[in-house]
């Protein structure tokens, strides 16, 4: 997460976050009489940024390399407890396309991912792993990797993989509600008084949203031309068909997700759309 005077940013992988990393290092660290005069790719992570800190959080180990991580993407509840009064943003993805993108990853950076279970399970189930196909992608997501994320919890309807990351990133007590969630639970939308108050901007149009909002916390009309002419950063390669949702997602497998990711289309109707 980025911390920074006025805010704090969640960075939810998959949704941008490199790029509105790259660009709040940069205008910070042109607050900085040494950012003026060093060129943008000399400056280390460690450059002088007035106002600006990235909070990295230590993981546990976990299988099946069973070292400790570091990582950038904090929940909420790793927010240390002073900044936690400021405004907290972070970025929303069409649940559809975030599986697709996780599932490209997969197949370009296959020799470098960290496998959600032991490789010789893995190739059991799906012959050939790593080189799978989207459906068997989807389903090793919640047959190996999402169990170990529900804390031991079995909740009483089925949830999807999102929804289930999305609890525990921006929820006080996601514990709580991974046993309570249900159909009412949703359709009611009690969870909007179980979530954190969480400023999203969308990741289909986050240039023009992150700069809206840097501009409402304050940052100069130059810092946010910055933000608005830096490149897009780790995107992921598609070719024509694999811009098409339909190349991946069949009827029945949409309204699974559908269903499955149900708390997620109810906070943001626009991703369930038809497409």
């Amino acid at each position: 997460m980025i911390i920074t005077d006025n805010f704090v940013l969640l960075a939810f992988p998959k949704t941008g976050t490199s790029y509105t990393t790259a660009a709040l290092r940069s205008i910070h660290a042109r607050r900085s009489l040494k950012g003026r005069l060093v060129p943008r790719r000399w400056q280390k992570r460690d450059f002088p940024r007035p106002g600006y800190s990235e909070h990295r959080i230590i993981q546990p180990p976990a299988p099946p390399y069973n070292k400790e991580r570091s990582s950038r993407h904090g929940a909420y509840s790793d927010i240390p407890l002073e900044h936690r009064d400021k405004t907290i943003a972070s970025i929303a993805r069409n649940p559809f396309t975030r599986y697709t993108s996780s599932y490209l990853y997969l197949t370009r950076m296959r020799k470098n991912l960290r496998p959600v279970a032991d490789i010789e399970i893995l190739q059991g189930h799906y012959p050939g792993y790593p080189d799978m196909e989207f459906p068997d992608f989807y389903d090793m997501l919640h047959r190996f990797d999402i169990p170990n994320h529900l804390h031991g919890i079995q909740p009483v309807i089925e949830l999807g993989a999102q929804t289930v990351k999305f609890i525990n990133f921006y929820f006080r007590d996601p514990k709580s509600v991974l046993a309570k969630i249900d159909k009412a639970y949703i359709e009611e939308k009690g969870y909007l008084e179980d979530m954190a108050d969480i400023f999203f901007m969308h990741q289909e149009s986050l240039r023009d949203e992150f700069v809206q909002f840097l501009r409402k916390m304050g940052y100069s009309e130059q810092e946010c031309l910055l933000a608005q002419d830096l490149r897009q950063q780790n995107v992921a390669r598609r070719d024509k068909k694999e811009s098409d949702l339909s190349h991946f997602y069949n009827e029945q497998l949409r309204e699974t997700v559908l269903q499955r990711d149900a708390l997620i289309f109810s906070l943001f109707p626009e991703y369930a759309q038809p497409w």
